[in-house]
């Protein structure tokens, strides 16, 4: 049974935020963050959140931490904030981000229309609530969206980014990045827009990023759920999921006014040959899952590839001038391919297991 730690029904604000939404009629709105040993990181995603011009209802963080300290956090965030607050401890150690999210949509109060996706290294502004809300309000055919990144590509001069752009059309592996929409390429890269359009409130999208995401609540009493496939980072995952949804029909949406900064954190992160073979083998996943078994997966998952190793080389001479990083890139394509073909079809089991043991090795 899930920790739940209320702050109570109390008179408590911050702000002006209770009285703005006695003034305005939204959704019902669940946040979800998944977190594992960042204490700090989470600390200030959530008092982005706790700071918001419109409060969400509820908060339900997942963590698969190794120690106390998140759950600390949490008891001393609820003696003074006017929101649900509920503490999970993850029952499956290291199960994966997709575990961890479908964990938190199986706790979701039933009341929820709306359930927003958090990393636990994002910093919200302070309306980043109230205009994801209010898109979804004044947009019914919308299910889901994602907000503004401020410290993407899209910061960098003008002329910059047009050469990002023609380097991103040869090689979307080196830069994933699209003109103006989020988009998905035919080898299954996410490409973040090069050019917002500040003027418009939103745009539409063909994946939503997993460090910010919000859908409406109908997706997953119908029966959508995270692919529990994908374990540990689970590289691919936020993609996996949104882009299916943008393949049935279902409309997604970039919210220019919903603005935060994703900070990244160095925290808890996968070691390189793990994450190439994760890249590599996941990827192939990802394809087999949008095209199913066609000449057009069997022809995107080689291009992929030659793809990544050519990015990787230019990436090496960039970062160290010895091939040092190129080489533990071709050492895990060269295991991904191994671990595929011993395999049975779409099955990830042995790339699982291998990126368990190597990380389990590296932190030993």
């Amino acid at each position: 049974m899930p920790t739940v730690i209320h702050a109570g029904d109390d008179d408590r604000k911050i702000g002006e935020s209770e009285g703005f939404r006695n003034r305005m009629t939204f959704s019902v709105l669940s946040i979800i963050i998944c977190t594992k040993n960042r204490r700090n990181d989470l600390a200030i995603t959530l008092q982005s959140v706790f700071l918001q011009s419109h409060l969400p209802d509820s908060v339900i963080i997942i963590d698969d931490s190794v120690t106390q300290d998140t759950e600390d956090l949490i008891r001393e965030c609820s003696a003074t904030v006017p929101i649900r607050l509920v503490y999970i401890r993850s029952d499956k150690p290291h199960s994966g981000l997709p575990a961890a999210r479908n964990t938190g949509i199986r706790n979701l109060p039933a009341a929820t229309e709306i359930v927003l996706f958090l990393d636990d290294d994002v910093t919200l502004e302070k309306t980043y609530l109230e205009s994801m809300l209010s898109v979804f309000r004044t947009h019914p055919e919308i299910t889901g969206c994602t907000g503004h990144i401020t410290n993407d590509y899209s910061t960098r001069p003008a002329y910059e980014k047009f050469l990002l752009w023609i380097i991103g059309t040869i090689n979307p592996v080196l830069v994933p990045a699209s003109l103006v929409h989020p988009s998905v390429t035919w080898t299954g890269e996410a490409l973040s827009p090069l050019f917002p359009k500040p003027e418009r409130k939103h745009t539409r999208a063909e994946w939503l990023s997993g460090s910010n995401m919000a859908y409406r609540g109908n997706v997953f009493s119908d029966g959508h759920f995270f692919d529990e496939h994908l374990t540990r980072y689970a590289l691919g995952e936020d993609l996996l999921f949104s882009h299916l949804l943008f393949r049935e029909g279902k409309d997604l949406s970039l919210v220019y006014t919903a603005r935060l900064v994703h900070r990244v954190s160095s925290g808890d992160r996968i070691p390189s040959l793990s994450r190439f073979v994760m890249t590599i083998g996941y990827r192939r996943y990802v394809l087999k899952k949008f095209f199913g078994q066609t000449h057009r997966s069997d022809f995107a998952f080689p291009l992929f590839v030659v793809q990544f190793i050519s990015a990787a080389f230019i990436l090496s001479l960039k970062q160290s001038g010895n091939l040092q990083y190129w080489k533990e890139a071709l050492k895990g394509y060269y295991t991904a391919r191994r671990l595929i073909h011993t395999s049975a079809d779409g099955d990830l089991g042995k790339i699982n297991e291998f990126c368990s043991l190597y990380h389990q090795e590296t932190k030993g």
